[in-house]
């Protein structure tokens, strides 16, 4: 298919590595209505490989993947908003697609929903839900929403309080590079 073509062209698998070919290829396809090849072209155009810069066509052929259900999409979409990107800006929006990319256990969009809800940007401030976003994307072994997870529960009020399990958390973060874990672990 293109989009294998287009993967193999723009990683330098099978044939030499070209992202002028790869970006055709992940066109054609993504015209014909394949959802990673159009999650793969937005990725193009918003990076500039190979193409000029163009975050507003970025978008497009992303936010077709991320209808389709595109976890990776659904992120990039998010993120879009929440920067302004190609779009206006708009927290509400980057919310509600950061939420669908990190119910599909995507673990970046699970990290942002987790500083979004214990922030309330963009939805409610809730640090039930900030902890429970944190907590998967730490299950995921992501070294920040370790961190980010320890420090609450080490600085936390009464009922989000947990210094064990704080340790346990700053440690894993510490263990995977993360140089601010180190830190706030030896504050436990």
């Amino acid at each position: 298919s293109h989009r294998v073509l287009g993967v193999w062209y723009a990683e330098g698998t099978n044939v030499a590595k070209d992202d002028k070919k790869a970006i055709e290829h992940f066109l054609y396809a993504a015209r014909k209505g394949d959802v990673p090849a159009q999650f793969n072209a937005g990725l193009f155009f918003y990076q500039g490989r190979d193409v000029p810069q163009d975050l507003s066509e970025a978008f497009r052929w992303a936010h077709r993947a991320a209808l389709s259900g595109h976890a990776p999409a659904q992120h990039m979409i998010g993120s879009m908003y929440a920067n302004g990107d190609g779009v206006e800006r708009n927290m509400a929006q980057a919310f509600e697609w950061l939420h669908k990319a990190a119910l599909q256990g995507n673990v970046e969009a699970q990290l942002t929903v987790g500083k979004l809800c214990y922030n309330g940007n963009g939805t409610r401030k809730d640090l039930t839900q900030a902890l429970s976003w944190f907590g998967k994307a730490a299950l995921q072994r992501n070294a920040k929403a370790q961190y980010f997870l320890g420090g609450i529960l080490l600085l936390g009020n009464e009922a989000s309080k947990d210094l064990i399990a704080a340790y346990k958390w700053l440690t894993l973060a510490g263990d995977s590079g993360y140089p601010q874990a180190k830190d706030a672990q030896a504050a436990v």
